[in-house]
């Protein structure tokens, strides 16, 4: 399967926890995703991207996200 998006990441964190901070974007288009959604692997946390593909989490480093 091809792949959907290209993720980039903006990372702020502290010593082993932070906040990410990021966008999803279309592999192709270059354009935002709307409304994708995003945890925490075996975790009930997560959220979902906003209009223009923005979303912010909280995860420790040794986290998995998952799109």
């Amino acid at each position: 399967m091809e792949k959907l998006f290209l993720i980039s990441f903006s990372l702020i964190s502290t010593i082993c926890y932070g906040q990410s901070k990021a966008v999803v974007i279309d592999q192709n288009t270059k354009e935002p995703i709307s409304y994708v959604n995003i945890w925490i692997e075996d975790k009930s946390i997560g959220t979902s991207s906003k209009l223009k593909g923005e979303f912010e989490l909280s995860i420790d480093s040794s986290e998995i996200i998952v799109f």
